[in-house]
């Protein structure tokens, strides 16, 4: 019984540690995402999307992949979005 209180306590701790580093690169995306979205370029989105990216715009067209939707989301933080910005918490 010992050993398995044991067990399920070190089984728990290491699901706080791990869950404490991933909460702090969740945090880390969410800065990177907040500091492109916040100067319209989004020179950092590989750290935060992947190569299958879809982006469906304002109007409701669809752009996919990483090098052509950061064209698209560059040319409506120019326009419609400029000045716009927003925080993390």
């Amino acid at each position: 019984m010992k050993l398995l209180l044991s067990a399920a306590g070190l089984l728990y701790l290491l699901g706080v540690a791990w869950g404490a580093d991933d909460e702090q690169l969740v945090r880390e995306v969410v800065k990177a995402f907040v500091a492109d979205y916040n100067n319209g370029d989004f020179k950092n989105a590989p750290t935060y999307t992947t190569d299958d990216w879809v982006h469906i715009n304002p109007g409701g067209g669809i752009t996919r992949g990483r090098d052509e939707v950061p064209k698209e989301v560059r040319a409506i933080h120019k326009t419609m979005l400029k000045g716009v910005s927003i925080s993390s918490g």
